[in-house]
């Protein structure tokens, strides 16, 4: 018997709150995507690039055959949902599946997948199972380390620059100082207040996408970046290495206690004060329709040689697509032009503009600049 759209989409959002997706909103984002999909357009068959720039914010460039974070993503969705079915969704009667080779969410009930669900049960009551894939994983990691330093030291060998080296050129005077191995680097994003005794539930999608994005980025350098909601952090935690401040000051506690003198500051409307006004800038700048700012700034850090970059935003559209500018070689190469009398020296402060499209980042330019 086929199931209806109702008790399908049900047991989609059923599992989406699970515990299992709640500290993973890329994970979250796509499983809500491939389930609308499956809802909506049963027969479409989705590609690896849609689904990467539809539901994991890739750019338009984005190639699977360079890229495989989309496919990653996929298999540990598939293993998350194994996960929530052995445990948590155990007596659930709907099985949401993801098949091994496409991109697609299948909706089952118990009985159609009931053999395999069991064999994961029988197996997490084991505790040889846990050991299992601990010794497993560790023997993994282990190889897939070796082999990706070596692949590493072969391209420093051949072309006697690092990948770290190349990028931080490339990228300076934005990120240079951040892609380092020796400098680890943590993403704090906005945590919506709650009430006293109340829960985090969720994050700004924006943000959530934003740091998707950074971690794609500093992955792609092979420099390690963690992230952590900001009501986790604090000054002591953030302190050790270099830290980069993302999403709106309301909800960013060490947004809000940076020590700094800012000279750009978010108003009514979106609208944004010029506290320390350069020949020909004007006092504020007011965002025409379907135009939202974006601040970017560096700071000292709060240790030597470590620095902070805060890239503050009022529109939940906006960090990604100011993210994106930031990552985006044709702008490095546009901010190099406009920072050069900096190049990688000092601080600065700047403002963004980001087009929108129904509430969307479709494109971002340099508005103006000043430097420390």
């Amino acid at each position: 018997m086929s199931l209806s759209p109702e008790v399908s989409r049900a047991q989609l959002e059923r599992v989406l709150r699970c515990p299992g997706l709640k500290n993973s909103d890329g994970l979250r984002t796509l499983l809500a995507y491939l389930g609308e999909k499956a809802l909506t357009a049963p027969n479409e068959e989705l590609k690896e690039y849609t689904v990467g720039v539809e539901a994991c914010g890739k750019p338009p460039s984005y190639d699977p055959q360079r890229d495989a974070s989309v496919r990653v993503q996929a298999g540990r969705l598939r293993k998350r949902l194994e996960e929530y079915y052995a445990v948590d969704g155990v007596g659930d009667e709907i099985v949401i599946d993801v098949p091994k080779g496409r991109f697609a969410v299948v909706f089952q009930r118990r009985g159609e997948s009931a053999p395999r669900q069991a064999f994961h049960w029988e197996l997490l009551r084991s505790g040889r199972f846990w050991l299992g894939v601990a010794l497993a994983a560790a023997v993994l990691s282990f190889v897939w380390a070796a082999v990706l330093q070596q692949r590493i030291r072969d391209l420093d060998a051949r072309f006697g620059i690092s990948r770290q080296q190349n990028m931080a050129q490339e990228f300076a005077p934005v990120w240079g100082g951040f892609l380092t191995l020796n400098s680890p680097a943590l993403v704090v994003f906005g945590s919506p207040e709650v009430p006293a005794g109340g829960r985090h539930e969720y994050a700004a999608m924006g943000d959530t996408l934003a740091v998707q994005r950074l971690t794609s980025f500093f992955a792609s350098a092979g420099v390690p970046l963690r992230a952590q909601p900001s009501h986790l952090a604090n000054w002591d935690s953030a302190s050790s290495g270099n830290l980069i401040l993302l999403g709106a000051w309301q909800m960013n506690s060490l947004m809000r206690g940076l020590p700094v003198q800012q000279d750009f500051a978010f108003g009514e409307d979106g609208m944004v004060f010029n506290r320390n006004p350069q020949a020909g800038e004007p006092l504020a700048y007011t965002p025409p329709a379907a135009v939202a700012f974006a601040i970017v700034a560096t700071y000292e850090g709060l240790k030597p040689g470590r620095s902070i970059l805060a890239l503050m935003t009022e529109h939940p559209a906006a960090p990604l697509g100011a993210v994106d500018f930031l990552t985006d070689p044709r702008s490095a190469a546009v901010l190099m032009e406009k920072l050069k009398a900096n190049p990688g020296h000092g601080h600065f402060q700047m403002l963004l503009r980001v087009y929108l499209d129904r509430d969307s980042a479709v494109k971002t330019e340099y508005v103006t600049h000043h430097v420390d």
